[in-house]
């Protein structure tokens, strides 16, 4: 009766033990640091010749779970324009393109990257850049932004929405500005996913350094038929 007493408590220390272990792990996982551009070795294996800004933060917020990311560009020099682009988050996403490849539409999170329940597999946001013009003073770009607003396996369908916004920096600055292309006057730096308890992405807050943030409602962007077939 001991015996098997002990061994009871053992079995229940162990698996205690081990849950604590993984939770453990699973939030140190979550919490990694991440680099400023420029600093990460994915944009130090990139090669020694790039010079590296922001170009925007990236934070999903589910009620589940938290993830911050950072998209970064890189470039030789301002007269040659963005070269490349890459994101990272703290849950261990990484992602790396050229403009050029990024001229056609590509993934940039899908369900492997997301651990907040039950969600549908394959694509959860795309990203396709654009460039619009560059001179000796500046350069823009005009990024399209995809999402799979449901995300909830559960749900019926693919409500997929895009947001378009305008990339502008000028020559000599290390500051990208951001701002919507159908409201030039809403300037961002940080772009903010909320997920709902339902697993919903419906709202996005867009956040400046000069001004209060701006909550728009997903259900009002573009509705589109495909998160990467333009």
């Amino acid at each position: 009766m001991k015996i098997g007493f002990i061994l009871g408590c053992l079995l229940i220390f162990n698996a205690n033990a081990s849950a604590l272990y993984h939770g453990l792990k699973l939030s140190l996982e979550e919490n990694k640091k991440i680099e400023a551009c420029g600093l990460d070795q994915q944009d130090l294996d990139a090669g020694a010749g790039y010079h590296w800004v922001t170009l925007s933060e990236v934070k999903i917020n589910a009620k589940v779970k938290k993830i911050d990311g950072l998209l970064c560009v890189g470039s030789f020099s301002d007269e040659l324009g963005f070269d490349l682009i890459h994101y990272r988050d703290n849950a261990g996403s990484r992602k790396a393109y050229s403009v050029k490849q990024l001229m056609e539409r590509q993934i940039l999170v899908d369900h492997t990257d997301l651990d907040i329940g039950i969600i549908k597999e394959g694509p959860i946001m795309s990203l396709k850049v654009t460039p619009l013009s560059l001179d000796q003073y500046s350069q823009s770009y005009l990024v399209s932004f995809r999402f799979l607003r449901n995300l909830s396996k559960l749900s019926r369908g693919r409500d997929i929405r895009q947001m378009q916004f305008r990339v502008d920096k000028e020559h000599g600055n290390d500051q990208c500005v951001l701002s919507l292309e159908n409201k030039p006057e809403l300037t961002f730096h940080s772009l903010g996913l909320a997920i709902n308890l339902g697993l919903k992405i419906d709202e996005i807050n867009l956040v400046s350094e000069n001004s209060p943030a701006s909550v728009l409602e997903t259900k009002n962007f573009t509705e589109v038929d495909d998160l990467i077939n333009d």
